[in-house]
C-alpha cells in the first residue's frame, strides 16, 4: 500500500507520468486488486509516449483480466 500512495503522490503533481502510472499498475497487481491495475495501466496507454512501455501496458491489462479470473478482453488501439 506504501507503494500505491507513492504513485498517488507523484500522479497528484504530474497525472501522465507514464512511470508512475506503470509502477501503480503493479502495485495495485501486487495486492491483487486486478481492476484497479488495469485502469492504471489503461491510463498509461493514454498517457503517450514510450511504445513499448504502452505496449507491455496492454498486456498487463490482459494479465489482470486472467488473474481476476476472466477471458482477456482485445484492447484497441495502435502503439
Amino acid at each position: 500500500q506504501r507503494e500505491v500512495k507513492q504513485c498517488k503522490e507523484v500522479l497528484a503533481t504530474d497525472p501522465q507520468n507514464g512511470t508512475a502510472l506503470l509502477q501503480l499498475g503493479f502495485a495495485y497487481r501486487s495486492l491483487k486488486q486486478f481492476g484497479d491495475a488495469a485502469e492504471a495501466f489503461n491510463q498509461r496507454i493514454h498517457a503517450g509516449g514510450d511504445p513499448e512501455e504502452r505496449w507491455f501496458s496492454k498486456y498487463m491489462i490482459g494479465r489482470c483480466q486472467e488473474e481476476a479470473g476472466r477471458r482477456p478482453l482485445l484492447v484497441s488501439g495502435s502503439v
